[in-house]
């Protein structure tokens, strides 16, 4: 259910995509400090006023907010992952980010976000949430989290997630840097479209 906007100011959400250990966190926590801003759907160093009014920024007067799945999670059952919880995390979550949008704050939500149905979890509080995509390779990510040997199979997994949104456009070569951005805003259009369909699909029993 999208957030009615009424006579008091809502804010705006947004959501990462990136491979587990690519520093996704970080930079929220930076976002949240006001030392990054969001320009072109990627995180960068926060600019002079005087920069910033001609600068293509997602920006806006309102508080920042983080939600983590990771953190909900760890207060509901003290794991990383539980698949019988997820259901409950995802609730929790839901009513995190209503809640947050409605009191005026801009919500970033730290997640992977690398499967059509994660992404059109976030679309569903408003079809306008903008994404931030956190371009670290899964090599690097690999190297990151050498202590958690199990989280490199899940590294693997997300990273063949995001290669199968891209072969489901048709793009077959790997994308990289812009290009990769540019697949994204056409995998956003697709996810919109799909829900655009579901939405005004009639049921015939």
């Amino acid at each position: 259910m999208p957030i009615t906007k009424g006579k008091t100011k809502t804010g705006n959400i947004y959501f990462t995509i990136g491979l587990p250990r690519s520093g996704k966190s970080i930079l929220c926590d930076q976002w949240v400090s006001y030392k990054m801003d969001i320009v072109d759907h990627q995180f960068q160093p926060r600019l002079h006023e005087s920069i910033c009014e001609h600068a293509h920024i997602e920006d806006s007067d309102n508080p920042r907010v983080i939600v983590c799945s990771d953190n909900i999670r760890i207060a509901l059952h003290g794991c990383r992952w539980s698949s019988v919880a997820e259901e409950s995390v995802h609730s929790i979550q839901g009513v995190m980010i209503r809640s947050l949008l409605e009191r005026g704050f801009d919500v970033i939500v730290d997640g992977t976000h690398t499967t059509k149905s994660s992404i059109a979890r976030m679309l569903r509080f408003d079809e306008n949430a903008h994404y931030i995509y956190v371009n670290t390779n899964a090599d690097t990510c690999k190297l990151r989290a050498h202590d958690q040997q199990d989280l490199h199979s899940v590294i693997d997994r997300m990273e063949a997630n995001l290669l199968i949104l891209s072969a489901g456009l048709g793009i077959i070569a790997r994308p990289r840097g812009n290009r990769h951005l540019f697949t994204l805003n056409q995998i956003m259009q697709n996810i919109k479209d799909s829900m655009s369909v579901s939405k005004n699909s009639v049921i015939v029993e």
